[in-house]
């Protein structure tokens, strides 16, 4: 006993800072609490259920060779231990050491006693031999490495090569979990620690991991040369060329692929009838064309690859009976198809797939009640579907993914247990969902996204710890919260984004380098961005869209060549520029929209006929365009949208009917009418807003029920309405805004208590006022603003703290007061201009940095200012206008060269000076027009070919004269008049004056007086010379203006 004791001590020392070991030491101590006759028996049974990963008293009677009877009493006594749990992952009584004392206790036995640690492994192995299962076999090839290593190393040779291209990628993951667990033991060496360490290489490989395992590939290449195995030497130099390539070391690639290639020949030239070195010949050959493609070499490429199916094919060839090598072959075309879907060659891409379908039709033919034959069946159908999707062929993907949904589901009855057919059944319900996402079939789509989900979390309910099903959540959550966005259904769009980005970030931060997860958080935070946006919240979108550029850099960065990184890369681009064009950020939102217009022009020229990169394209010139637009580059944006034009209209003559691209021709026509409208070419502006509102109406007319196709056809009546409005057909505008305004009001009538429905109409009926207002129906236009008023005041109830609602609501009090003094009624004029600046006045002290906000409250002081004057009220008059003044002065210091800042402070100070002249206060308002007239110069300096401005230079001029006369300062005035008199006669040499002809007699008029009063001034005040003479003047009458 005292040996024991110390030897016991002894572990307890070695033990420290080891859990494993510590552990185990624990399990020691609770074994010796029990009676010693049961010591032995038991410590036996721990050494059989520390080999396994789990166990029962079935198969602890097989590690122990006993009967089941015999096993039982040391299985219950087992469970009693508090490191004994019940096994979570399985059925019936099933359960498992706890890791660490399982882990620590194999260590302990390993070292100790291996010879008998491998007679367990070899038992245990016998236990899962045979059993197909991919958990028996996951754990047969577990236990048969520990027993004997090197029969171990051919076998999980052979599984790998059969898994590579068949098995689940949880299962690969989880044979690489084991096999890392394992390797961590160092009870391996050799071969098979070589084919243990490529098996888990190739699994992070294909999460997308190669860019970071160039050591690791390298030391496996190392130890391979170093066991006497060519295959895993060549397998390892597949793996390093993998890893080189996606670092973008192509020419270092080239040698390790071509090392690769020599031994896949020479291994396959010594035995040509071994099917599984033809197979890793083919694989050879393909890792070639994917080199040469990489290299821009696009017919060597093709030679490559043809080399690699003529090889299958000819496998195929030999056992035509062969229904294995039928599949590899169908899987084959998949990946080629794969291959030239992602390079743009959606052509080849369709042949590829159309073949991989053909041959799987055939299969299932053979044996329909092949249930993995059904389910390639079905992936051959989704993916054939996507393309018929991304190429416009809606019908065609439609009549593919119903069929696809129709296998999965009848493979889910047949066995509703199966993990697998389950996830392909809700990847059936998301690819209907897409199409009907892009059919415009929003109700459809959510319904079919909502299965999806509901199919993944039950999957996750059933292994938690699956990441595969984590991110089929995580990406099921993200679609359907596309249509909530979609729908307007903010709030309940964010907990769906919000809840994938968790999602997301948790599968990230597990593995830092697994670029698919990190591109996950890149989309989730793009799309929470999305409803930031919308909501209004641009700072906390410019984070979201920010931290999505980051991410999608950072990958691009990686894999220079993978188009899908960069096409994420653009996207994440242009949602950046769309938040900083919100926030007036013009010059940064170009440059974003410039990097995105770049990369999709090199995506689109790889491959012309790829119609989803030519749509990217499309609208990559229209963001650009927007932005050069706002910032009055008028010729340039309209050279982009007419870019967008071309490639929209070739699109929709491809699929008339495609609603994604009938509205893509609409939204063209849509940008060209806004330009041609700023240009002042009104004519052409009504024909594209035309040409826009009949793509509209054919959209409108595909899906009735789509309120966003609805809500897009109000807008085009609105954008002809304003033209029309521009054009003086006042009548045909208001037909055009009252269509506006039916439309959103059906919208309202179905979604009540949608707050975007709600200000629609808000804005339609504020349009259709002011339309009404201009020809002169008062009663009309009052009834608009009310019902405007009305909206406003609604949505401010629904959120106080919206800015947009709040100013939404004092324009709208602003636009009833110009009614109610076009109505005769001053007092209710006055009363709604009050509370315009009132409202105005709140939003400017929440944010004094925001110059509309303070436009907004000069405009509203300036008419409430000269509605009082008009009503006597000269004091209150003063007192609105300076404040108008006030606010001008400080925004034009703001933007000192801006046309509109420098006119509105000139005519604020104009209305001032009025008011103040009005008021007796002459010097006061002497200045207040010197301000004017200042301001009005540098207006004319800045645009001397304009018409307005000269004449405002001149209307000045005339009221500071006069001003100057009543102080009896002739000379003073006259060079105003002459001022005013010249301005003028450049008018009258440009344009025709016509009503301005008046203005321009009376000034003449009033110049010749002063011209005679200036006269008599000088003949009055002149010194007589020598002789007492004075000069003399022609008589010329008194007068005064």
């Amino acid at each position: 006993m005292a040996d024991l004791d110390l030897a016991f001590l002894e572990r307890l020392e070695k033990a420290k800072g080891d859990p494993q070991a510590q552990a185990a030491l624990a399990a020691e101590f609770a074994l010796a609490t029990r009676p010693p006759a049961e010591h032995a028996s038991l410590r036996a049974a721990l050494d059989a259920a520390a080999v396994l990963h789990w166990f029962d008293a079935t198969l602890l009677a097989r590690m122990l060779d006993l009967p089941e009877t015999d096993a039982a009493q040391p299985f219950e006594t087992l469970k009693t231990f508090r490191f004994v749990e019940r096994y979570r992952r399985g059925a019936g009584n099933l359960h498992n050491i706890h890791e660490a004392t399982r882990l620590g206790w194999r260590k302990h036995l390993a070292h100790d006693r291996l010879a008998q640690f491998r007679e367990l492994s070899a038992r245990a192995a016998a236990c899962f031999d045979g059993d197909p299962a991919t958990t028996s076999r996951i754990e047969w090839i577990y236990h048969r490495l520990c027993a004997d290593p090197e029969r171990g190393a051919s076998e999980l040779e052979a599984l790998d090569r059969d898994w590579s291209s068949s098995a689940r990628p949880e299962d690969r993951y989880t044979l690489a979990a084991v096999l890392r667990e394992l390797l961590a033991t160092g009870l391996v060496a050799g071969r098979a620690r070589v084919w243990a360490r490529l098996a888990t290489a190739w699994t992070r490989v294909s999460r997308g991991e190669a860019a970071r395992m160039l050591d690791e590939a390298q030391d496996i290449l190392r130890q391979a040369r170093t066991v006497a195995d060519l295959r895993a030497e060549g397998d390892a130099c597949c793996l390093l060329g993998d890893v080189l390539q996606s670092q973008g070391k192509l020419a270092e690639a080239e040698t390790t692929f071509n090392e690769y290639l020599a031994i896949s020949q020479r291994l396959a030239a010594q035995r040509p009838d071994n099917a599984g070195w033809q197979r890793d010949l083919a694989v050879a050959w393909s890792r070639i064309g994917d080199l040469r493609d990489a290299q821009g070499k696009p017919d060597q490429a093709r030679e490559a690859f043809e080399q690699s199916l003529v090889i299958t094919r000819r496998l195929t060839e030999l056992d035509p009976t062969s229904t294995g090598w039928q599949r590899e072959l169908a899987v084959t075309h998949s990946r080629l198809g794969d291959m030239a879907q992602a390079q743009g060659n959606l052509a080849g891409a369709q042949t590829a797939y159309a073949e991989y379908q053909r041959i799987m039709r055939r299969l299932v033919a053979l044996d329909p009640d092949n249930g993995d034959w059904q389910r390639e069946l079905a992936v051959a159908l989704g993916v054939l579907g996507d393309l018929f999707q991304t190429r416009g062929r809606l019908d065609e993907a439609q009549t593919a993914f119903t069929e696809a949904l129709a296998i999965s589901r009848r493979l889910v009855e047949r066995d509703p247990d199966n993990a697998g057919w389950q996830q392909d059944l809700a990847a059936a319900y998301s690819r209907l969902g897409g199409l009907s996402e892009a059919q415009g079939r929003l109700d459809e789509a959510r319904t079919a996204f909502a299965e999806a989900l509901a199919i993944t979390r039950r999957l996750v309910e059933l292994d938690p710890n699956n990441p595969g099903w984590q991110q089929d959540v995580a990406g099921a959550q993200s679609r359907l919260g596309d249509i909530l966005l979609a729908q307007s259904r903010l709030e309940e769009a964010r907990t769906a984004f919000e809840s994938a980005l968790a999602i997301h970030r948790r599968l990230a931060e597990s593995a830092p380098d697994n670029v698919r997860w990190l591109r996950g958080v890149s989309s989730a935070e793009s799309r929470l961005g999305d409803v930031y946006e919308a909501q209004g919240r641009m700072p906390e979108a410019q984070e979201r869209f920010a931290e999505s550029l980051t991410i999608s850099r950072r990958l691009a960065e990686l894999e220079p060549d993978n188009a899908g990184w960069q096409q994420n890369l653009a996207v994440a681009h242009n949602r950046l520029g769309g938040v900083l064009e919100s926030q007036g950020r013009l010059g940064e939102a170009e440059a974003a929209f410039r990097a995105a217009l770049a990369i999709f022009e090199r995506l689109a020229a790889r491959h012309p006929d790829n119609t989803s990169w030519q749509r990217e394209l499309a609208i990559a010139h229209s963001r650009l365009g927007d932005i050069l637009q706002a910032q009055k580059r008028l010729d340039e944006a309209l050279e982009l949208f007419r870019a967008r034009l071309q490639i929209s209209r070739q699109l929709v003559a491809l699929s008339p009917a495609n609603p994604d691209w009938l509205r893509g021709l609409a939204m063209a026509n849509y940008r060209i009418g806004g330009v041609l409208e700023d240009r002042g070419r009104l004519a052409e502006a009504a024909a594209a807003f035309r040409e826009a509102l009949d793509a509209f109406e054919r959209l409108a007319e595909l899906n009735p029920d789509n309120p966003t196709w609805q809500q897009d056809l109000a807008g085009a009546h609105n954008r002809l309405g304003g033209v029309l409005q521009a054009q003086g057909d006042l009548a045909a505008a208001q037909a055009a805004f009252e269509k506006r305004v039916e439309i959103n009001r059906d919208l309202l009538k179905r979604e009540p208590g949608n707050p975007d429905r709600v200000r629609n109409l808000s804005m339609a009926c504020h349009r259709l006022g002011a339309v009404l207002e201009a020809r002169g129906d008062f009663d009309a236009a009052h009834a608009a603003f009310a019902e405007d008023l009305a909206l406003s005041r609604r949505l401010v109830e629904l959120a106080p703290d919206n800015p947009d609602w709040q100013r939404d609501l004092a324009v709208a009090h602003e636009r009833l007061g110009g009614v109610f003094e076009a109505l005769g009624q001053p007092a209710g004029a006055e009363a709604a201009y009050r509370e315009a600046v009132v409202l105005f006045e709140r939003l400017t002290g929440r944010d004094a940095g925001n110059t509309a906000w303070q436009q907004d409250l000069a405009r509203a002081q300036g008419r409430l200012g000269v509605l009082l004057e008009a009503r006597g009220d000269l004091a209150g008059a003063r007192a609105a206008l300076e404040k108008r003044v006030e606010i001008s002065r400080r925004l034009l210091e703001r933007e000192p060269d801006s046309p509109d800042r420098l006119r509105n402070l000139s005519v604020a100070c104009h209305r001032l000076g009025a008011v103040l002249e009005a008021r007796g206060e002459l010097d006061a308002a002497r200045r207040a027009f010197a301000e004017d007239l200042a301001l009005s110069r540098r207006l004319v300096e800045l645009a001397p070919d304009s018409t307005a401005w000269p004449r405002e230079l001149a209307l000045t001029c005339v009221k500071l004269a006069r001003l100057e006369l009543r102080a009896g300062q002739p000379d003073r005035a006259l060079p105003l008049y002459e001022e005013a008199s010249r301005a003028y006669a450049a008018l009258e040499r440009v344009t025709d004056l016509g009503e301005w002809a008046r203005e321009k007699e009376t000034v003449e008029s009033e110049l010749a007086v002063c011209r005679t009063l200036v006269q008599e001034v000088k003949r009055a005040t002149a010194k007589p010379d020598r002789n007492g003479r004075r000069p003399h003047f022609p008589d010329t009458p008194s007068a005064a203006p």
